[in-house]
């Protein structure tokens, strides 16, 4: 009992104990293996100091494709708006060594966005300004209390509200992302938002200075926050096709971070990082370099962390290490 309480002290969400599945590896089986892979060497970028979590990214060109090579560049005019349907989900297990899975409840978040392009400076860059029209949360709880309903309807209430903005270069680098979440929200709406804010990152692949062809390959090195933690990501991003305006990019992220102390979003609870890596993770978005958002996107993201409540245990015992892996995905689906 006592590492199912804990695990949900670091989650900071509501728990429930999940069944292993008859051909899932135990903790103890699986873990290993997850050493083995963090053994492997990192990219260089990945270990060097993580970039602020607010600058613009680096872009590398490492092969600039066929022959027939021009610039990709955004071409957004002032004034321009447009709407975005996205749909965002976010998943969280947990584990202690020698224990099943702990699981926080699936959300799948769907969201109707307005963006609009207030202003627009000589070097191009524009501000873009969002807001939410329409919002509906999907948990994975067997049966919702009635105390649950009134609060998922709060929540709702609060991000229909919410309001935001960013600035984004011809490039598609994108700093000052701000998702303006009231101080007394509930601790809900801080996760929704956290995730809201990796789905419109991860929407926006930075682009290359040089002219490239279909096949081009370049990366992008910057610092993320996701759920509290300075994230270390180099994506490596292929342009796959490009018509007129319209371009294909598919994109793999790799993410790392060192030991840090940090807090989960709407928490108090000190929490220390000691390991942080990507599992698996594919991106692909087909964007007009006209427009302020994708056509259509599909992304998805898994990062693991272990981490241990930061106060040592009152009896004197060694602190438990938490194994987390966090499950995020984000679909623009086609017109």
């Amino acid at each position: 009992m006592r590492y199912l309480l804990m695990i949900c002290v670091v989650l900071g969400l509501a728990c429930s104990k999940k069944s292993p599945a008859r051909d899932e590896a135990s903790p103890d089986e699986a873990q290993p293996a997850a050493e083995a892979e963090a053994e492997e060497a990192l990219p260089k970028e990945l270990q060097e100091p993580t970039p602020p979590a607010d600058t613009a990214p680096v872009v590398t060109l490492l092969d600039a494709g066929q022959a027939e090579r021009s610039e990709l560049r955004l071409s957004i005019p002032e004034g321009a708006k447009q709407p975005l349907s996205i749909q965002v989900r976010y998943y969280v297990e947990a584990s202690v060594a020698g224990t099943f899975p702990v699981h926080a409840p699936l959300q799948l978040t769907k969201y109707k966005l307005t963006l609009e392009a207030k202003e627009k400076s000589a070097d191009g860059a524009v501000r873009v300004e969002l807001s939410v029209d329409d919002v509906s949360l999907t948990q994975g709880h067997r049966g919702e209390s009635k105390e649950r309903r009134k609060r998922t309807r709060a929540v709702l209430q609060t991000m229909k509200s919410l309001t935001g903005s960013y600035t984004v270069t011809p490039t598609g680098k994108v700093t000052g992302i701000m998702l303006d979440v009231p101080p007394d929200a509930l601790r809900l709406v801080y996760d929704l938002t956290d995730s809201l804010r990796w789905a419109l990152l991860a929407l926006m692949p930075s682009l290359p200075d040089e002219p490239v062809g279909e096949g081009a390959t370049w990366t992008s090195h910057r610092g993320l926050s996701l759920g509290g933690i300075h994230v270390n990501q180099l994506s490596t991003h292929e342009l796959v096709k490009r018509e007129g305006t319209e371009v294909q990019i598919r994109t793999t992220p790799l993410q790392g971070g060192v030991a840090q102390t940090f807090k989960n979003p709407g928490t108090t609870v000190e929490l220390e990082l000691l390991e942080v890596r990507s599992d698996v993770s594919e991106e692909e978005v087909t964007r007009e370099l006209t427009a302020l958002a994708p056509r259509s996107a599909t992304i998805s993201s898994k990062l693991v962390t272990v981490v241990q409540i930061k106060e040592p245990p009152k009896d004197g015992s060694p602190p438990m290490q938490t194994f987390i892996v966090t499950d995020r995905a984000v679909q623009v689906p086609a017109p």
